[in-house]
């Protein structure tokens, strides 16, 4: 998963990590967690986090699974 493409544009679009997760119904040191791997976030988060970024599901998920750097 690529979560340094979530975290960049959660900044690009100037969101905090509190701001996300109070959308998301959760504390931000629980976002903070799942931005840095170690919560897995949930499939039921996927819509609410894609609305909060101003991008389709679909983008959202290309964005986390599709857009890996290759090492």
């Amino acid at each position: 998963m690529n979560l340094n493409a979530l975290v960049s544009l959660r900044r690009k679009n100037k969101i905090t990590q509190t701001q996300m997760a109070e959308a998301l119904g959760c504390g931000q040191s629980d976002y903070q967690r799942m931005e840095s791997g170690k919560y897995r976030i949930k499939a039921v988060d996927l819509p609410v986090i894609a609305a909060k970024l101003n991008i389709s599901l679909n983008e959202l998920v290309n964005l986390l699974f599709c857009s890996q750097k290759s090492a």
